[in-house]
């Protein structure tokens, strides 16, 4: 009615006002023909839902802050390995230490990464990334290659 428009100051409503207004008319319609216990339930249940998803997300995000302080923690260990093994690798690249593991060095060309300059790794081809695997790697192995292809400036097949 005009007189109640005016008097909240409102002009012309345009249509998504009205389209607005039309809807909740229907939705308090929907709630005042329940009676009074099923809308207070409906209500009640609605804010236990709502009160679940807050902790469900608390927990989730606790959880997730946990997996990143293992996740960090990890890393920084990969990290000191592969800096106490860097002396080993170049040793190893440079025929010395045992003659066994010299030959195994030189046989596996992942573990040539760890004494290759960025430069070279980013020539290596397509079919020879595909052709790598860790199968048969030690775990000190596997942690300085994870370290090493972790560096800025790797070509996208290492990851």
């Amino acid at each position: 009615d005009e007189a109640v428009l005016e008097r909240l100051g409102i002009g012309e409503p345009d249509e998504t006002t009205v389209g607005f207004a039309e809807m909740m008319t229907i939705k308090l319609g929907e709630l005042m023909d329940q009676p009074r216990q099923v809308r207070i339930q409906a209500f009640q249940a609605a804010q236990k839902k709502k009160e679940d998803q807050a902790k469900e997300l608390l927990k989730k995000k606790e959880r997730e802050k946990e997996e990143a302080a293992k996740m960090a923690a990890q890393v920084a260990v990969n990290g000191r390995i592969a800096s106490s093994m860097k002396k080993y690798w170049a040793a190893l690249s440079n025929g010395e230490g045992d003659v066994s593991e010299v030959r195994r060095f030189r046989r596996k060309p992942e573990l040539g990464l760890l004494v290759s300059s960025t430069e070279d790794i980013k020539k290596i081809s397509p079919y020879n990334w595909r052709n790598m695997g860790c199968s048969g790697l030690t775990e000190q192995e596997l942690r300085c290659l994870l370290v090493r292809l972790g560096e800025p400036g790797m070509p996208g097949q290492a990851d």
